[in-house]
């Protein structure tokens, strides 16, 4: 009880002192870097959500919840004292497409509301580039060692049988009716039947074609020279000299190639000078 009135005093000082709750001047850029896995809901408790962000470079628990992004958007577009978002996803780690393409839509709105959308980064993985690609400009780092990284889907299952016949003296006697009946091969089978793979190409296809569709419209590419440019990746890199932020901009997969320095100066020419802040801009 005396720990937590003495926390509850403290909060009570800084609340009156106007050190957590400053408030919103014009011009605000909002920052949204995300740290974490994209989750519908929290899998961890708040104490280890807690300890894994305040411990950096730690995975486990680092979660950000598909609603909190969501909500902060959406206070974005309504809010006249927010000039523009600045998307830092170095840090994200992208849960289902589906959940991406729900926070892609929100950033659509955010800019359909008036307000720049810029997005940096030292390298884009596939689905933090879903989210990039809503933004007016993208920045790479010019050193970047992985620059944008749209490789497609897979589908990986292990299969046992191998080893319950062979190490295990285990026979498994499966009976299915159809032939789709893919759950239960990986105890009978060592690889996938071809009914397997026609059923997993079936749906990764479909989520691949969106992917590209929603990628080549916000970029204003053709579709199938995307696919076409990321079918023929290795010898484009091979072309490039292995500079893949090279290769990017020359794809018109971003817009330049900015040190987070640099960007930070242009953020703060566009928008307001802050030298209290650690990024140079409001």
């Amino acid at each position: 009880n005396l720990l937590f009135l003495l926390l509850l005093a403290v909060l009570l000082a800084a609340l009156l002192a106007g050190v957590l709750l400053k408030p919103l001047q014009p011009r605000t850029t909002l920052v949204v870097a995300p740290q974490g896995r994209l989750v519908e809901q929290f899998s961890c408790d708040a104490l280890s959500r807690a300890i894994a962000q305040a411990r950096p470079g730690t995975t486990g628990c680092r979660e950000v919840r598909v609603r909190d992004l969501l909500r902060a958007l959406e206070a974005a577009c309504g809010d006249a004292r927010i000039e523009r978002v600045v998307l830092e996803l170095d840090q994200l780690q992208p849960g289902g497409y589906a959940a991406l393409r729900e926070v892609a839509a929100a950033l659509a709105q955010v800019r359909a509301a008036g307000k720049q959308v810029i997005a940096r980064g030292d390298s884009f993985t596939q689905g933090q580039y879903l989210l990039a690609v809503q933004a007016g400009e993208i920045y790479l780092d010019p050193m970047s060692p992985g620059g944008v990284m749209l490789e497609g889907l897979a589908d990986y299952r292990q299969y046992f049988h191998q080893l319950l016949q062979d190490k295990l003296g285990v026979d498994m006697h499966l009976f299915k009716v159809g032939r789709y009946k893919s759950a239960a091969e990986p105890f009978v089978l060592d690889a996938a039947s071809p009914e397997a793979k026609e059923a997993s190409l079936y749906w990764m296809n479909d989520i691949w074609q969106r992917l590209l569709a929603d990628v080549a419209r916000a970029r204003r590419l053709d579709p199938q020279a995307l696919a076409a440019q990321i079918d023929d990746l290795p010898a484009q890199v091979q072309a490039a000299g292995g500079d893949l932020a090279q290769l990017a901009l020359r794809q018109k997969l971003v817009d330049g190639l900015k040190t987070r320095d640099e960007v930070d100066a242009l953020l703060a020419e566009r928008g307001v000078a802050d030298p209290d802040s650690d990024t140079g801009y409001r």
